[in-house]
C-alpha cells in the first residue's frame, strides 16, 4: 500500500482503479481475519494474535493519495488504454480462450469499471478509507485486549504451544531419557538432580529467555536456578551470561522440596509477548525440556514418594480417585433405576455436577464424611423427580443400597439425609438436578417448556 500510494499519481487512471480495487479487496480480507482474532481474544489466545504486531498503528496506516478523489476520475484516454490492454492478451491465438468475442466483453467490463456513473471517485475513496479505518479500529481493539489478558488464557496458550506437535516431543524426550537411563543410576536422586541441571543448561543455551528484561543484580544474586559445575559432565563449557539467564528463568519457576515447578501462566505470558522473536528451535527446546523434566521428576518421586504430591498430574490423579470413590457409592443404587434409564446415569449425573462451570458440587464436598451427605441429598433430589428410580422405590430402599458400601453413617442416618434432599426444592443443586434430568430423560414438550422458562 505504501508503494502504490507513493507512486499513485504516476499511474494511469485505469491502473489506479485496478490497484485500488485489489487493495480494497485485500483490506476487506484482512479486516475479516482481524475481526475473528479480535472476537476470539475475549476467551482464548492463538499463535496468529501472538504474532500480530499492533505497533503498526503508529507509523504505517496513512490516508494519502489512495484517498484523493481526483485521482480516480474518468479520463478521456481510458478508451485507448483499454484497447492497449486488449493487445496484451493472446487475441485469437490457437489454444487460448481470448477470442474477439471475449475481447469485446473484456472491454465492456473495463469501461464499466472506469465509468464514473458506475463507480465514482467517492466510491473508491470510501472503499479504501473504510478498509483502513476498520483495520485501525480492530488493531486498537486487539491492542487493548492484549493488555487485559487473564492468567488462565496465558496458561492455555502455553499448553497450545506444548501440544502443537502432538506426540513428537513426548516420544523424542522419552526415548532420549530411556537411553540415558540405560547408562546411569536413575534410582539415585542426586544423579537425577544432576541430569536436570544438565537439561536446564541445554535449554538456557538455546537463548529462549534472551528476550526477557535484563535482571538487576539482586535478582542474579537471589536466583533459585544455579548451575553447579559438579552436576555437569567433564568438559562442559559454560556461557559468560549464564548467571543472567538463570535469573531470567528463575522468574518462572519455584522449588517445592526437590521438585522444580513451572508457573505456566507466567511462562505463557512471556512466550506470548515475545512470540515474534522466539524462533522455532528455541520454542521446541523449551517444549522438549518440559517433557524431559516430567520424566526426571517421575523417577525422583519413585526415589522419594513424598515428592509425588508436587508432580504435575498428581492433582488430576487425586481428583480421579475422589470421583471414582464417590461413583462407587452412588453406583450401589443403580439396581433401583427404571428399566429405560441408562445404568450409568447416576455416575454421569454426579460427574456432570462436579465438572459444571458453576461448581454445583465442589471437591471439598466429595472428601471425608461430607461426601455421604451430599450423595444422599443428591439421590433424594433425583428420587423426587420421579423419572429415574422405579415407582416402588422408597428412600429406605436407597439407604439400604447405600449401606452395602458405607459402614458409617448407618442406614437410618442415610435415609434422613435422602429425605432432606428430597425436600429441598430451590437450592442450587436441586434446580440443577431437575434441569439435568429433564434434558436427559424428559419428553420433548418438557424440554421445550424448560427452555421457554429459562428465557
Amino acid at each position: 500500500m505504501d508503494f502504490v500510494d507513493s507512486h499513485f499519481d504516476a499511474l494511469t487512471p485505469i491502473s489506479r482503479r485496478m490497484y485500488a480495487t485489489g487493495l480494497a479487496k485485500e483490506l476487506n480480507q484482512l479486516v475479516s481475519e482481524l475481526r475473528e482474532i479480535d472476537e476470539n481474544l475475549e476467551t482464548s489466545l492463538d499463535f496468529e494474535d501472538a504474532y500480530l504486531d499492533t505497533s503498526v498503528l503508529g507509523e504505517r496506516i496513512k490516508f494519502g493519495k489512495l484517498c484523493n478523489e481526483s485521482l480516480y476520475r474518468e479520463d478521456i484516454s481510458n478508451d485507448s488504454e483499454i484497447n492497449n490492454l486488449v493487445d496484451i492478451f493472446p487475441l485469437n491465438k490457437e489454444n487460448y480462450s481470448f477470442t474477439s468475442d471475449n475481447a469485446e466483453k473484456f472491454k465492456t467490463a473495463m469501461r464499466y469499471l472506469c465509468n464514473d456513473a458506475n463507480l465514482s471517485s467517492r466510491d473508491y475513496v470510501y472503499a479504501i478509507y473504510n478498509g483502513l479505518t476498520s483495520l485501525a479500529s480492530l488493531l486498537i481493539s486487539i491492542r487493548h485486549k492484549k493488555s487485559k489478558i487473564k492468567d488462565n488464557q496465558y496458561e492455555e496458550f502455553w499448553y497450545a504451544l506444548l501440544y502443537r506437535d502432538d506426540d513428537l516431543f513426548p516420544e523424542r524426550s522419552f526415548n532420549d531419557y530411556e537411553v540415558w537411563k540405560e547408562e546411569h543410576d536413575y534410582r539415585d536422586i542426586q544423579v537425577l538432580k544432576d541430569k536436570r541441571t544438565q537439561e536446564i543448561l541445554k535449554m538456557l543455551n538455546s537463548g529462549v529467555f534472551n528476550y526477557d528484561t535484563m535482571p538487576v543484580r539482586r535478582e542474579i544474586n537471589n536466583s533459585i536456578i544455579t548451575i553447579s559445575e559438579d552436576a555437569l559432565e567433564e568438559g562442559t563449557a559454560l556461557p559468560e551470561n549464564l548467571a543472567t539467564e538463570c535469573a531470567r528463568f528463575s522468574r518462572y519457576v519455584t522449588f517445592k522440596d526437590d521438585i522444580l515447578c513451572i508457573d505456566y501462566a507466567k511462562l505463557g505470558k512471556y512466550i506470548y509477548k515475545h512470540f515474534r522473536e522466539i524462533n522455532d528451535t528455541q520454542a521446541d527446546g523449551l517444549v522438549y525440556f518440559e517433557y524431559f523434566l516430567m520424566w526426571i521428576h517421575n523417577d525422583m518421586a519413585e526415589c522419594n514418594p513424598k515428592l509425588k504430591k508436587y508432580l504435575k498430574f498428581y492433582e488430576d490423579e487425586e481428583l480421579e480417585e475422589i470421583l471414582n470413590s464417590a461413583s462407587k457409592i452412588i453406583e450401589s443404587c443403580k439396581k433401583l433405576l427404571k428399566e429405560e434409564v441408562p445404568s450409568n446415569f447416576l455416575t454421569a449425573c454426579l460427574k456432570e455436577a462436579f465438572y459444571d462451570k458453576n461448581h454445583i458440587i465442589n471437591l471439598k464436598e466429595l472428601t471425608g464424611q461430607s461426601k455421604y451427605t451430599v450423595i444422599c441429598r443428591m439421590l433424594g433430589m433425583i428420587k423426587s423427580t420421579g423419572k429415574v428410580f422405579r415407582i416402588d422405590v422408597t428412600s429406605e430402599d436407597i439407604a439400604k443400597a447405600l449401606a452395602t458400601v458405607i459402614e458409617k453413617p448407618k442406614k437410618d442416618s442415610l435415609k434422613r439425609y435422602i429425605d432432606k434432599g428430597a425436600s429441598e426444592m430451590k437450592t442450587k443443586l436441586s434446580l440443577w438436578i431437575s434441569e439435568y434430568i429433564t434434558k436427559q430423560l424428559g419428553s420433548k414438550s418438557e424440554r421445550l417448556f424448560m427452555e421457554m422458562a429459562k428465557k
